[in-house]
């Protein structure tokens, strides 16, 4: 069965002159609501943030922290990059005379030292440190966008003569 143009009352060009009202009328009352410039920029946002966290997380796995665990071992390398440790807890008594760059200071010498570039990091032994366990560690290196896991010494840092 063929239909004919004749048995419509609308030719074909006032067809789609009418279509063409009806898309951009639809077109305008889209985009005059709120909702959907939200709709957008959340699926733009959930797909960036899907391509990025497994980047991060490749990151971090790829440059882990430095244990604190075990650090004064004889089995770790010496520290001497200037490193502080504010020890609160008194649990540091010997520290073995080949860690040279370790100075054992309070809190706040311990952060105007990291203002200063004096110290790279420090670490923050609490008084409930024998209960806790934790050990706060202070840094102004960015690990997670580091390619290895060496923490670099920051800029004017001194490193000190291994003391006689």
């Amino acid at each position: 069965m063929t239909i004919h143009n004749s048995q419509f009352p609308i030719h074909n060009s006032q067809f789609l002159s009418r279509m063409g009202v009806v898309a951009v009328t639809e077109v305008r009352h889209t985009l005059r609501q709120g909702s959907y410039y939200a709709a957008t920029v959340i699926t733009v946002l959930l797909f960036v943030a899907a391509g990025v966290l497994p980047r991060l997380r490749a990151a971090a796995a790829d440059s882990p922290l430095a244990s604190v665990e075990g650090m004064l071992s004889s089995e770790q390398p010496p520290i001497t990059q200037p490193t502080a440790v504010v020890d609160d807890a008194q649990v540091l008594v010997n520290i073995p005379p080949e860690h040279t760059g370790l100075v054992v200071v309070d809190k706040a010498t311990a952060e105007a030292g990291m203002r200063e570039g004096v110290f790279g990091r420090y670490y923050h032994i609490p008084a409930d440190f024998l209960a806790s366990g934790e050990i706060a560690v202070y840094s102004d290196y960015n690990q997670l966008l580091s390619t290895t896991n060496a923490t670099p010494c920051p800029n004017g840092a001194k490193q000190r003569a291994p003391a006689n």
